[in-house]
């Protein structure tokens, strides 16, 4: 009785913010071990699309096991949407192909475990679309946030349909379109924050939350912050070197302190900042956080409790 009274009591904290988690990899272990008690949904899986558009419920093994996960701790999986977003926003649009999509979606919704799916989750970042000055046309923001609409929709039934969204060197046009967001709440944002300051600080994530709230006018209901569990390593022309994640970079500094940092001289997002982000997205009514990637954590001792800790304040 006190094990099933102190698992609703976690569950319970979840009411008023989303926690949202990408597992990377077919680990099963893994995926097992994952704090799922921590999240709110697991972003795991793939819708299948043939070359028609016809959207179908994936059987690979990971998301089986990632399905049968979620209804043990009774929490979400957020699929890919698996569709060529090219073909719906760029002419010539395939008309067809992305008709047979949104209108075959409820029908796989109901055929793919749907009560333990929350939505879908794009990883759309414009590649081939911004220009040197880093800015993006907004026809097809505003195209791309018009398939989104028109994918929740065809759900319906408060599934959610969400994109990750960047504010990286000098991309400063907005990734949606703020009108089609405030018109339709089941759809949000997860910023890709994926922040390692040396000073410790917070600063730019409070950066990020308040450009794509501001200057992009999305609604901080429909904003989650992100976080990354990860540290990009590059040399002096800003080539990537190496992406250590927390998960193995943590056993080089077992005796780190909540406060530090920086771990055998690679900066991480400590417990603190992660304390402090969780407060942020408390305080300032945010819709909640995007730890990514959820399996990067270190899963004995994860950082994304001290962000539950700042959440719960």
């Amino acid at each position: 009785m006190l094990l099933l009274l102190l698992f609703l009591l976690i569950n319970s904290v979840f009411s008023n913010y989303d926690v949202v988690g990408w597992f990377v990899g077919s680990n099963l272990t893994q995926l097992e071990k994952l704090p799922w008690e921590s999240y709110t949904t697991i972003r795991v899986g793939n819708v299948i699309v043939d070359e028609n558009g016809f959207p179908s419920c994936s059987n690979d093994k990971t998301f089986l096991k990632a399905i049968e996960l979620a209804e043990l701790y009774n929490k979400k999986i957020t699929l890919s949407p698996g569709i060529n977003v090219d073909k719906c926003i760029k002419e010539p649009i395939d008309h067809q192909y992305c008709n047979n999509y949104i209108n075959n979606l409820p029908n796989m919704f109901d055929n793919c475990y749907s009560e333990v799916l929350q939505g879908l989750e794009f990883d759309m970042e414009w590649v081939g679309y911004i220009n040197s000055l880093g800015v993006i046309n907004q026809k097809y923001v505003t195209k791309f946030s018009q398939l989104m609409n028109q994918m929740q929709l065809s759900i319906g039934n408060n599934y959610t349909v969400s994109c990750d969204v960047g504010i990286y060197f000098f991309h400063v046009s907005p990734w949606v379109n703020k009108e089609i967001f405030i018109n339709n709440p089941n759809l949000f944002v997860n910023t890709m924050s994926y922040h390692t300051p040396l000073d410790c600080s917070i600063e730019r994530w409070k950066y990020d939350a308040l450009t794509i709230n501001k200057k992009w006018g999305i609604p901080k209901s429909q904003i989650n912050i992100g976080i990354g569990y990860f540290t990009v390593i590059r040399n002096i022309f800003l080539k990537i070197l190496y992406e250590p994640i927390w998960n193995n970079l943590h056993i080089q500094c077992p005796n780190i302190s909540y406060s530090d940092c920086i771990c055998n001289k690679i900066p991480y997002v400590s417990a603190e900042m992660n304390y402090k982000i969780g407060k942020f997205i408390k305080d300032e009514g945010y819709r909640g956080s995007f730890p990514w990637a959820a399996n990067y954590d270190n899963l004995d001792k994860p950082l994304v409790n001290y962000l539950l800790k700042g959440l719960n304040q």
